[in-house]
C-alpha cells in the first residue's frame, strides 16, 4: 500500500507537483487509514508519517519513481 501511494504521489503526471500538495496527500492517506483501522493500514500510515520529511524531500529533490521503490523496499 505504500508504495503504490508513493508512486503515485511523486509520479511525472500527477497532479501533485509541489511539496506542499504531496503534504496534503499524506495527510489525507494518515486520515484515511486511521478511519478505515484496517491493522495494515494503520501500520503503513504510521511508517509513512515516520518518514515524512523523507518523503516530502524526496520530491523537493525529484526522485524519480523508481528510486522510490527501491526506498520503498528497505522500508
Amino acid at each position: 500500500m505504500s508504495s503504490a501511494f508513493l508512486e503515485s504521489a511523486t509520479a511525472p503526471g500527477h497532479a501533485a507537483k509541489s511539496e506542499d500538495e504531496v503534504g496534503m496527500l499524506l495527510n489525507r492517506f494518515y486520515s484515511n487509514a486511521s478511519r478505515r483501522g484496517l491493522t495494515h493500514m494503520v501500520t503503513a500510515a504510521q511508517t509513512i508519517r515516520k518518514r515524512r520529511a523523507a518523503i516530502l524531500a524526496a520530491v523537493r529533490l525529484g526522485v524519480k519513481v523508481p528510486a522510490t521503490k527501491a526506498f520503498a523496499n528497505v522500508v
